[in-house]
C-alpha cells in the first residue's frame, strides 16, 4: 500500500515538473527553436516552431513557449 503512495506522489511531481515547463515556468531538457515541425495529421510543415521536452516527453510544440 505504500509503494502505491509514493508512485502516486512520484507522478503528481513528475506531471507538475511537466507543467511547468509547458507554461514556460521550468526548465525544459531540450529546447529546438526555429525548427521546422511536420504536422502529419494535416500535412503541412509548420516553420519557425520551438519544441520543449522534459524528460521522455515533448511539453511543448509551437511559436512561443509560456506565452513569452
Amino acid at each position: 500500500m505504500k509503494r502505491l503512495s509514493m508512485l502516486s506522489i512520484e507522478g503528481i511531481e513528475k506531471t507538475k515538473a511537466l507543467m511547468d515547463v509547458t507554461l514556460g515556468h521550468g526548465v525544459a531538457d531540450l529546447a529546438i527553436t526555429h525548427g521546422t515541425v511536420f504536422n502529419s495529421y494535416t500535412g503541412e510543415f509548420i516553420e519557425d516552431c520551438t519544441v520543449l521536452t522534459k524528460g521522455e516527453w515533448i511539453t511543448y510544440v509551437g511559436s512561443e513557449p509560456g506565452g513569452r
